[in-house]
């Protein structure tokens, strides 16, 4: 259940649901029909908006076959995430769908994660984890802000070997909503999430790619202080990818205009043929939370250990007990090996290890196509954590070869779900609770309770 507005800060609402861990869930239905995998059993209220994401580990039935994933509103069956369809390179090594997006659904809804066959055999998910914040009292532009672009929906754009730009945003100091430089408070940790679909059109050696970037400049002028990045060849023609990737950010109070880009094209190969649909670029000020952790590394951690590895470990002690969300994403680079991998994490509370706490161990991430391929792995969640109670969190990674690969471009952030008052709010207002802080910006007092 949601953790209610009932304490002294509040926290953000949220819903979350996921599947049993390791249960496999397979379809039944014929070719094209979706079979619902499952169902969140908070409902999203009408005209309030939310963050989702979600992180699914999927199977087919069949290498010469092809499957289907997606999400969406219950009330109107609308697609919610973008779909992805792929033909398996194996029918016992799971592959990941990650997505995300901002909504406001008109009424009252669930959501729900489905799967479908598109010609025979069937899919099966062994996980599923989805995510919504509810996102409503925060302020677009300040506390977060979502683009999306469809140019090749209509009209599906075919790649060349250039990197593109699909998708940007630009953090400015002074814009519509804020007439007085408001650099200030859009200062901070920010979480940035980047997703594009590509149809793919080529699977002879024209590998698709996305990066996500962020920098500073003014009109043409970008000079990128980070970035990350992605690529695949695709399996069958009639594959439809759902790419995505995060990575924390920190934005300093006199970087006007920072901005965030999204590029797709086909990064190897001379003969490009894939094609752009859509994409989205998400971001969320997250020092607007209490207990905040993030960091990103994009170091190359190749080397020949065959065995689970910890990719980056962190304490924290909670001033708040309540949900604790953790999300990371980083890319292996396969370079040479088609081998498999997977991503784990755990929590040690009071000395006590939760070892594998979302139970993704044995769980394969994914399996590369090409020896070219570099693909993003996801470990998404909420945590129960109590105030004062010290925790140790790990993120692993595991590699099944002995060869010199490994991960890189790895990113992850964390926060208690409760509002940092003293970042977020500054005048004393009396609501239900007593006396709280009202949000610097915020038209309204959030409602409490």
């Amino acid at each position: 259940m949601p953790v209610p507005f009932t304490t002294n800060p509040p926290s953000m609402r949220f819903i979350e649901k996921r599947t049993t861990p390791g249960l496999a869930i397979t379809g039944t239905s014929g070719a094209g029909l979706w079979d619902d995998v499952v169902t969140t059993d908070e409902t999203f209220k009408g005209n309030r908006k939310y963050l989702f994401i979600v992180n699914a580990r999927i199977r087919g039935g069949s290498t010469s076959k092809s499957f289907s994933f997606r999400t969406i509103q219950d009330h109107n069956g609308s697609e919610l995430t973008y779909k992805m369809t792929r033909e398996p390179m194996n029918t016992t090594i799971e592959h990941s769908y990650n997505a995300a997006t901002v909504f406001t659904p008109k009424i009252d809804t669930t959501v729900t994660f489905q799967q479908m066959s598109n010609e025979s055999e069937h899919p099966s998910t062994y996980h599923c984890y989805m995510v919504a914040l509810d996102i409503t009292e925060l302020e677009e532009g300040t506390d977060y802000f979502y683009e999306e672009d469809t140019t090749g929906v209509p009209v599906s754009v075919t790649h060349t070997n250039i990197a593109t730009g699909r998708n940007s945003y630009i953090l400015e100091a002074v814009d519509i909503n804020h007439p007085t430089d408001k650099m200030g408070e859009k200062a901070g940790a920010w979480m940035i999430i980047g997703g594009s679909q590509i149809d793919v059109e080529d699977t002879s050696g024209d590998s698709f790619g996305m990066r996500l970037s962020n920098g500073r400049g003014v009109g043409g002028i970008f000079v990128a202080d980070q970035e990350q990045f992605m690529q695949e060849e695709g399996e069958d023609v009639i594959d439809i990818a759902s790419n995505f990737l995060m990575m924390p950010i920190e934005v300093g109070s006199n970087d006007a205009n920072h901005r965030f880009r999204l590029h797709t094209w086909d990064s190897v190969g001379s003969s490009p043929g894939n094609k752009y649909l859509r994409s989205y670029i998400i971001g969320l000020n997250i020092d607007i939370f209490k207990d905040v952790n993030f960091k990103y590394d994009d170091t190359d951690y190749s080397n020949d250990v065959a065995i689970e590895q910890t990719m980056e470990e962190w304490s924290d002690t909670p001033s708040q007990t309540g949900k604790y969300f953790v999300l990371c994403c980083g890319v292996f680079d396969a370079g040479g090996t088609t081998a498999n991998w997977e991503t784990s994490f755990d929590v040690t509370a009071d000395g006590i290890l939760d070892h594998d706490t979302f139970d993704l161990v044995g769980l394969k991430a994914g399996r590369a196509n090409d020896f070219k391929d570099e693909l993003p792995f996801v470990v998404l969640g909420l945590i129960d954590v109590e105030k004062a109670s010290p925790n140790v969190y790990t993120w692993r990674f595991n590699k099944y070869t002995s060869a010199v690969r490994g991960w890189e471009d790895a990113g992850y952030v964390a926060f208690s779900l409760a509002y940092d008052y003293e970042e977020f709010y500054d005048k004393l207002e009396i609501v239900k609770i007593g006396e709280v802080r009202r949000k610097k910006s915020a038209p309204h007092i959030p409602t409490i309770g």
